[in-house]
């Protein structure tokens, strides 16, 4: 994340990319179960101890695919769980990711009231993040409303940066909301997407996007409609069931390059040492940014 004052997020992408339609995003999700599939790591009750082995985890994921990638997505969660401890690791696997010259998408879903949702995309992204741990992009969660993730979008466009917001996630308990019709007989996640295209047009557009889950290719070729020039971020293909044949409906002319996540489906099936590791995950990322060429 060294160009934000001279691109946006999009134009740094589509750079990276190649000018590709689509695009693979590693994703670092450091799990316990992930993190013990290196033999080397030590892990432990104590945060320290938690938080070195996942700083170690996410650091060889980047090694792996730093060639194969344009981006990679860390998942916030799991490095909260060490606390203190886990947010400086955090701070140290950015860096590195940045160093790697790899755009940086931060997973938090962050989602708050107009003036707490701006102190998130205050926080998290852009190199004047308040917190120094500035990213390229935030997921968050545009449900509180559509002046809460106005606030975020501002930020996000001064800085050169994006937003990713949860429009139709592929998670077995979602339908029940996001699917859920309204007056006029529209899903729920439709009227959301509109949401979304009039914050991104309200401050210049390509800043404001949508996460979509690659397991129901209608939904995608929905999303693609009501957000011909969003960028999108696919999570689900591989474990989760989605197939790479099924993106061919999110490619329009107008779009920016989507980011097509795989996150487990790297990782290697029993615990490596660390040259067996990176050389697992860095065959299966190319394998995988093949697949989407």
């Amino acid at each position: 994340m060294t160009e934000t004052g001279a691109a946006t997020f999009a134009q740094r992408l589509a750079r990276r990319a190649g000018d590709r339609p689509f695009a693979a995003c590693a994703g670092i999700d450091p799990s316990p179960e992930a993190v013990a599939l290196i033999t080397t790591n030590t892990i432990g009750p104590a945060r320290v101890t938690r938080a070195a082995a996942m700083e170690r985890f996410a650091g060889m994921v980047i090694e792996a695919v730093r060639d194969h990638a344009p981006a990679v997505k860390l998942q916030l969660a799991w490095f909260e769980t060490a606390g203190a401890p886990g947010f400086r690791a955090l701070e140290r696997v950015l860096e590195f990711a940045r160093r790697a010259d790899m755009l940086v998408i931060i997973d938090g879903k962050r989602g708050d009231v107009p003036h707490s949702a701006a102190a998130y995309a205050d926080a998290w992204l852009g190199e004047r993040a308040e917190s120094g741990l500035g990213g390229d992009a935030l997921t968050v969660n545009a449900a509180v409303g559509s002046d809460a993730l106005t606030a975020m979008a501002e930020i996000a466009a001064a800085r050169g940066t994006a937003l990713y917001a949860l429009l139709h996630t592929s998670n077995p308990g979602a339908a029940a909301l996001q699917a859920a019709p309204l007056a006029d007989g529209r899903p729920w996640w439709h009227l959301l997407a509109t949401q979304l295209a009039e914050a991104d047009a309200a401050v210049g557009g390509g800043v404001v996007g949508a996460v979509i889950g690659a397991t129901q290719p209608d939904a995608l070729r929905q999303a693609r409609e009501l957000l011909p020039a969003a960028p999108l971020l696919v999570p689900g293909i591989g474990a989760q069931g989605g197939a790479v044949s099924d993106l061919a409906a999110l490619d329009a002319p107008a779009a920016p390059t989507t980011l097509v996540n795989s996150s487990r489906s790297l990782l290697p099936t029993e615990p490596l040492d660390t040259a067996g590791f990176r050389s697992v995950v860095a065959a299966n990322l190319d394998a995988f940014a093949v697949s989407l060429a």
